[in-house]
């Protein structure tokens, strides 16, 4: 049987050591992400590990992932290939596929126009070159955007958004 030596503590000049067999520790499985739920619990189970899952889900926009393993972590720190104390628990957090769709922007405030489709992960674009505002309280908001809401995009993408141009003189 194994074994491995730990220093524990040095007290009033007294060096303590514990001897911790391999029965006490368990070691992580490789690398589960991209597994299907499935074979990432059988895989943690017959490792000894308790299992848990995390409720929010890592969203994609590739379908070929949904439902698969995209993030491991062992009692809050990840990493496979280290090992752990038996009753550590393993937490899954899963991919989930959404098709990604622009928000619609139109009538909005510039700020919140660009605060919104950050937040949906998408590049933006502002352009001051829109039609002249038909009231006062519609200048500095969102005319136009390219493409244009609830379209299907890609992440990433880059929406151009024109806003209103102020009424002259006003």
């Amino acid at each position: 049987m194994k074994t491995k030596v730990f220093m524990l503590a040095v007290v009033m000049g007294v060096m303590f050591t514990i001897l911790l067999s391999q029965a006490w520790a368990l070691k992580a499985p490789g690398n589960l992400v991209g597994n299907t739920r499935q074979q990432a619990i059988s895989a943690l189970q017959k490792a000894g590990f308790a299992v848990a899952f995390n409720q929010q889900p890592k969203l994609t926009d590739k379908k070929n992932l949904d439902s698969r393993v995209a993030v491991v972590t062992y009692n809050s720190n990840p990493g496979a290939n280290y090992e752990y104390m038996k009753g550590t628990t393993a937490y899954l957090m899963f991919y989930k596929y959404q098709v990604p769709r622009v928000p619609k922007v139109i009538t909005l405030m510039e700020s919140h126009a660009v605060g919104t489709l950050k937040g949906a992960n998408y590049q933006v674009r502002v352009l001051k070159d829109g039609p002249i505002a038909p009231h006062i309280e519609m200048g500095g908001r969102v005319a136009k955007q390219e493409p244009p809401g609830d379209t299907i995009a890609p992440w990433g993408t880059m929406v151009t958004i024109h806003l209103y141009r102020r009424v002259p003189g006003r």
